[in-house]
């Protein structure tokens, strides 16, 4: 009797665990409403303009297989609002989590040297990827792109 009470016990235990680790379904996102939340909500130091889908591609090195959206301020300011969505199966949350970082890395960097008071943007922006979405944001208002950007995916 006590091993068919262990039996079941142990059966729902894992049953619940289960279910507390449930997947997640992706995450569906309208990368043009999703700029346009961001931008409204999240403090910039400049506007932020939106350039060429082909030319953000080249920026960050992405191909044909990811759509881009990208919004950047003058020379002189870091901020910056990038939205990738993947086309194709082959590209996952990984792939675009690399795209992003090394390119914020590398303007962390070319800020290091040229604009030193934009660093505490560049050190401290706010990276998510989930499904096939990936956001990135540089801003000083990290803390209300984490949340919004969080929200979102």
């Amino acid at each position: 009797m006590f091993k068919r009470f262990q039996t079941v016990l142990l059966s729902l235990t894992l049953m619940l665990f289960l279910m507390g680790c449930s997947h997640q379904p992706d995450p569906s996102l309208d990368t043009t409403e999703a700029a346009v939340k961001i931008l409204s909500t999240v403090r910039f130091d400049e506007q932020l303009e939106l350039i060429d889908s082909d030319m953000a591609k080249k920026i960050i090195g992405a191909g044909e297989e990811i759509n881009c959206r990208m919004y950047i301020a003058s020379r002189a300011c870091a901020d910056t609002l990038i939205i990738l969505e993947a086309v194709s199966n082959d590209v996952n949350a990984k792939d675009l989590e690399v795209l992003l970082s090394t390119y914020a890395q590398a303007q962390d960097d070319a800020f290091r040297n040229y604009l030193p008071e934009e660093t505490e943007k560049t050190e401290n922006y706010v990276l998510k990827c989930r499904g096939k979405y990936g956001i990135l944001c540089i801003t000083a208002d990290y803390a209300s792109a984490g949340e919004v950007i969080s929200s979102m995916l």
